[in-house]
């Protein structure tokens, strides 16, 4: 007989992300290769997990950025904080003329881009944002990210 108070069959309810937005200030970052890019937003959606970053010229000359295009082993990726699984970019937004020639940054222009990836599982607290699979003298790279409510 099950008693009022009684849990036998009880399952919590996990929570969800889908529609979930952080923003700067709840987006730690333990590591990153370069001062001059920065985490200022990640989204999730039903089907994906979206992270802007913001690239900022600190030079009086055109910076190019160059991005390697979705699917090519160089393209960024998200990886759990173990290192045993990675989700793919899927769609790159906000850089025009994207991959067919480079964003040329003006000086002292910052520039938001969205990068569009599988959807990280709710139960990930801590990953990692790599830009490409092997090694790679000029990679932007965050490591230790962590989203916190």
């Amino acid at each position: 007989t099950t008693q009022i108070g009684d849990n036998a069959g009880f399952e919590p309810e996990s929570i969800s992300r889908d529609g979930k937005i952080y923003s700067r200030k709840n987006i730690l970052v333990g590591n990153r290769t370069d001062q001059f890019i920065q985490i200022v937003q990640v989204k999730f959606t039903e089907t994906s997990t979206i992270v802007s970053i913001e690239i900022q010229s600190l030079g009086d000359e055109v910076f190019p950025i160059k991005l390697a295009a979705v699917g090519s082993p160089e393209a960024f990726y998200l990886m759990d904080q173990g290192m045993r699984k990675w989700y793919r970019l899927k769609i790159v937004m906000g850089l025009s003329g994207w991959p067919k020639r480079p964003y040329n940054l003006r000086p002292r222009e910052r520039k938001v881009i969205a990068l569009e990836f599988e959807r990280l599982p709710d139960d990930i607290q801590i990953f990692h944002l790599l830009e490409g699979r092997q090694d790679r003298v000029y990679s932007w790279d965050f490591y230790e990210i962590e989203l916190k409510e």
